[in-house]
């Protein structure tokens, strides 16, 4: 009841665990007690160095970030780089573990709408020029 008393108070400055934070984007303040440096609660697409820091940057893609935390196969600054066994699908926007094929729906029916336009397209052509393919 006293830290959230204290966190009460706008003018505190920010340390590690006794004194409150500013709420500021990506920080969850439903209940300022935990408004601490340690305590506070980091919203997701959130990043933070550690515990220790009070900056708290946007990822760039919010499934990279989770409660200030980089996921499985994101490192680095605002979880920017996809870490060793991993590789970055421009799709999902997101590292995917190597070895691990996605096809993106949108991307398979592409390539069947492709494959079926050649198909249509080679064979409008031997309909219309025959002695291209005659033996």
């Amino acid at each position: 009841a006293a830290l959230e008393a204290q966190c009460q108070d706008k003018d505190d400055t920010a340390c590690f665990d006794k004194c409150c934070l500013p709420c500021e984007r990506g920080m969850d303040c439903d209940n300022p007690a935990n408004n601490t440096l340690r305590g506070v609660v980091i919203d997701d697409g959130w990043w933070r160095e550690s515990e220790f820091s009070k900056d708290i940057y946007k990822c760039e893609s919010a499934v990279s970030c989770k409660g200030g935390l980089c996921t499985e196969g994101h490192k680095g600054v605002t979880c920017r780089v996809c870490a060793s066994g991993f590789y970055y699908s421009a799709i999902g926007s997101r590292c995917l573990k190597c070895g691990s094929f996605r096809a993106h729906p949108i991307a398979i029916v592409s390539g069947i709408c492709l494959l079926l336009l050649i198909v249509g397209s080679l064979y409008v052509f031997k309909q219309r020029r025959p002695e291209l393919f005659a033996k």
